[in-house]
């Protein structure tokens, strides 16, 4: 481990990373600066709220955000510096990685200067939408930009970091690269932009994008709609023809454009000492290093080896009433979290005399921060090895269980408690919640089914069609938690029960039979599968059928709505 602000250690690790020959052109570079860019361009002036600092990529509600698909390669590809050089925080590491990276592939120095901090919790985070959109157009490039602060002459400059990498269908939906060679940096973007002959082409996913094919050298580039835009758009166009013309002024700008935009939404005294105090509140400037499992992500496999070391920390007995408490260290349901608990729940049973489990979360905010989108999207198996296969041992554990949400159970949090036998809500912290709706991510089947096994129709559908946060009272009074309190009020609800004698013998059995629809459909992987494939291709067919009888409609034919 380096020395505190030991930077020059921090960026020849960087350099010695960028080398990645089975990642797109052999290179984590491109992905580097997208990383920077994006963990920087959510600020927003008028609010001052956003921006280079926090990190809050490591949180689901941006990490998640459609516009950062394809960023968690960036952020697994830095974790080796991190566990390294555990005093930088992900903030600095990451704007430093995108500075490093256009270095060196030979663009210009860029001034960097350190002290970002990394929020504690996503209580700070900025709301999705505040990315650019690539199929919009020059009214839309202004409005993300100029919230930032940027001039038309840096929205020019800025673009031209499109030197590097290339657009991935699975991610923004375009494809391909924008030059010749993706991982050096140079001004042929804005050269091949304004010189050769653009036309739309219509992707098999429907997306238009903008391509000249070399037939020369057989290859197809691209340009997305936000890019013609600073053709056609004369104040803009004008730059471009200018850093056509000549790269070390491109350079130039750019490197003063892009060191603005990793200062984004900081705040520094007369010396340079950055005086944002989001973190210190917390206690600490660099969070805690997250995966030790450097690579590819989607290559990824699930580890169901888990250390006794880390399954120890689950395990908190509470010896007068000798109740296994098991306690989260962590927020997110991924797959080591997943796989650590259930050996613990193995434990338990195998190794403790029947009685009840209480979860709890050792996070005081969160009785769990819900599921981690981006890594069971990129985590083969993820569903059916890991979050599946633990919803389903809660839901037929042979002992009675006890979810304690001391603080917000949102989505993935408030399943994995609906998914125990109990739930005792802290009243003075925390909102129970399915905001699905609002994160534009459609329900399972079986996340679906078992709000509508254990809760009334009623509540089923504020839940998911209003996404209601329910606080404590309310949600006591709906039916979806069983009592209000700590873990006092938890013994006492067990004692009063007397839940400990129910343990054992057919409790299980009773369970698999009480709740079989979830349970069949938590097995039913395949089947859910091919579900999803036939309720999208409905779907798409509605929509043509629909737009054909409106279209009939609107020219006056006799067509009915």
């Amino acid at each position: 481990m380096s020395k505190p602000g030991d930077f020059a250690a921090v960026r020849k690790d960087i350099v010695a990373l960028l080398h990645q020959p089975e990642y797109d052109d052999g290179s984590a570079g491109p992905v580097l600066v997208r990383l920077a860019w994006h963990s920087s361009g959510t600020y927003d002036a008028e609010t001052d709220t956003g921006g280079s600092n926090g990190a809050g990529m490591r949180y689901e509600a941006e990490g998640g955000d459609p516009a950062n698909a394809g960023l968690q390669h960036a952020r697994v590809f830095l974790e080796p510096v991190k566990e390294k050089h555990s005093w930088i925080t992900y903030a600095d590491l990451w704007t430093l990685a995108g500075v490093v990276a256009i270095e060196e592939m030979g663009g210009p120095s860029i001034e960097w200067k350190a002290g970002r901090t990394d929020y504690v919790d996503d209580s700070k985070l900025p709301p999705r939408g505040r990315l650019p959109d690539g199929a919009k157009g020059a009214d839309h490039i202004r409005h993300i930009f100029y919230r930032m602060g940027f001039s038309d002459q840096e929205i020019v400059a800025l673009s031209g970091a499109h030197n590097l990498g290339r657009c991935h269908s699975d991610r923004s939906g375009f494809h391909g690269a924008w030059v010749n060679n993706p991982t050096r940096f140079s001004n042929q973007y804005f050269r091949l932009l304004a010189s050769l002959d653009w036309r739309e082409k219509t992707l098999e996913n429907g997306v238009k994008q903008f391509v000249h094919v070399d037939e020369d050298l057989d290859e197809e580039l691209m340009m997305l709609p936000t890019d013609m835009a600073l053709l056609s758009d004369p104040h803009f166009a004008q730059w471009v023809k200018r850093y056509a013309e000549d790269k070390e002024l491109f350079f130039a700008d750019f490197a003063k454009v892009f060191a603005k935009l990793v200062e984004l939404g900081i705040k520094r005294d007369a010396s340079g000492k950055i005086t944002n105090a989001d973190n210190e509140r917390g206690r600490y400037r660099a969070a805690p290093k997250k995966s030790a499992r450097p690579g590819k992500p989607a290559d990824a496999v699930v580890d169901t080896t888990i250390p006794e070391e880390t399954v120890l920390p689950f395990l908190h007995a509470n010896m007068a009433h000798d109740l296994p408490q098991l306690m989260f260290q962590t927020s997110a349901l991924a797959s080591g979290f997943c796989q650590a608990l259930l050996l613990a729940l193995d434990i338990i049973e195998l190794r403790h005399p029947p009685g009840v489990v209480v979860t709890t979360s050792g996070i005081q905010k969160f009785y769990s921060n819900g599921l981690d989108l981006e890594h069971a999207n990129a985590t083969p198996g993820f569903f059916r090895d890991s979050l599946y296969r633990l919803w389903r041992r809660f839901l037929t554990y042979p002992m009675p269980t006890v979810a304690l949400l001391n603080g917000h159970a949102f989505a993935g949090a408030l399943m994995l408690a609906l998914m125990h036998d109990y739930r005792i809500q802290n009243p003075h912290r925390g909102y129970l919640c399915l905001n699905e709706l609002e994160l534009g991510v459609p329900l399972r089947p079986p996340m679906s089914s078992v709000f509508r096994q254990k809760l009334s129709p009623h509540t089923y559908r504020t839940l998911v069609l209003e996404a209601k946060r329910y606080k404590a009272l309310e949600a006591l009074k709906e039916g979806i938690v069983d009592g209000l309190g700590g873990i006092e009020e938890v013994l006492a609800f067990v004692e009063e029960g007397g839940l400990v004698k129910k343990a054992g013998g057919v409790y299980g059995l009773l369970k698999e039979e009480m709740w079989r629809e979830t349970v069949e459909y938590l097995d039913g992987w395949e089947e859910e599968q091919e579900r999803d494939g036939k309720v999208q291709g409905r779907r798409e067919k509605e929509k043509v059928e629909g737009e054909r009888r409106v279209k009939g409609w609107e020219t006056g034919t006799k067509a009915k709505l």
